[in-house]
């Protein structure tokens, strides 16, 4: 472990670090303190730091001039724990849910329609909302999850019981073929990705270690995907294309697995890691949180580089084909 005392200003370039024999038998100065040369500082938020405490940790020394922030405890350690995955299991559930449900009726476009008596144009709406709602609510949501471990639980909690809630409305139009009353559950679970859809990075920052960020970002993003490949599959089987009957089976099968997927969001997704995965994410488990207007203010910022622009356009352009194709797939078919 690493010893830090704290100096008076409560800056890293004040850290002295005590009990560490140096490695080349040369003590650099540090602010005129005298510190092994394996030491490396960089600037802490003074705010979180107090005069005349010690911090010991496993950090190495890159690790912990990646740091921003270290929270007032007396002793932490870092790594992964087996608990992640089963967090990161609880996601791809639940946003492959999400995507499934915006996706269900595509595939048997006849068949919803003679079901709820409306035309094409209605029908195409079902999926269509999913991507008109996004752009309103991707930046509060994503503000919110992004304040913290304990944000992104609730986060998450909040969007399970969206799911659940939308796949029950859904369900409910099947009894009087109403289009309205499945509107309102389409719309419920297209608000709902909003907590999802940008979740996968903050996952693997708090959950992962950092060689894993790639892969339980992969998964995640890759998780989404897969509710469609599915409710290409389950539609078809469940449903007749021609008069709709099963529409009720199909939604009350969907509304078994989110109700399911909801339970194993609330019992298997905690606060925080028992140990944050890196010293990185030590500080960002108790990150302070920005005001909305602040992140508004970040985001535009973001927006002013040319290269930002130029991939957010590829992005955009990539995700829209994917996404017309998708809900027009079964048109083509």
């Amino acid at each position: 472990p690493l010893n830090f005392t704290v100096g008076e200003t409560g800056e890293c370039n004040t850290f002295i670090a005590s009990d560490l024999p140096s490695t080349d038998g040369e003590h650099p100065s540090v602010n005129g303190k005298e510190a092994p040369s394996q030491i490396i500082c960089s600037p802490f938020h003074s705010s979180t730091l107090h005069k005349a405490e010690t911090y010991e940790t496993v950090c190495t020394d890159a690790e912990a001039a990646d740091e921003t922030a270290i929270s007032p405890t007396t002793a932490f350690e870092v790594g992964g724990t087996p608990r992640r995955w089963v967090v990161l299991l609880s996601f791809s559930f639940l946003t492959g849910l999400n995507s499934m449900m915006w996706i269900t009726f595509a595939p048997v476009r006849v068949g919803a329609m003679a079901f709820y008596g409306v035309n094409e144009v209605y029908l195409d709406w079902l999926s269509m909302i999913f991507m008109a709602i996004y752009p309103i609510v991707f930046a509060p949501m994503s503000w919110y999850i992004e304040s913290g471990s304990m944000a992104l639980q609730r986060g998450l909690r909040i969007c399970a019981v969206m799911n659940l809630a939308g796949a029950a409305i859904r369900l409910c139009s099947t009894m009087s073929g109403s289009y309205t009353v499945l509107f309102i559950g389409q719309s419920v679970t297209a608000i709902a990705q909003g907590f999802t859809l940008g979740a996968p990075p903050q996952i693997s920052g708090i959950w992962f270690e950092e060689h894993e960020w790639g892969l339980a970002t992969g998964i995640g993003v890759l998780a989404n995907q897969v509710g469609p490949a599915v409710a290409y599959y389950l539609s078809p089987a469940l449903v007749s294309n021609t008069t709709g009957d099963g529409m009720a089976l199909l939604l009350l099968v969907e509304l078994c697995a989110v109700a399911a997927t909801a339970v194993l969001i609330l019992v298997a997704v905690p606060e925080k890691p028992s140990r944050p995965p890196t010293c990185v994410a030590s500080a960002r488990l108790e990150a302070e949180r920005t005001t909305f207007r602040e992140y508004c203010q970040k985001l535009a910022k973001i927006q002013q580089s040319s290269d930002v622009v130029l991939l957010c356009v590829a992005y955009g352009l990539c995700v829209a084909t994917l996404y017309a194709f998708e809900t027009l797939l079964g048109e083509l078919l």
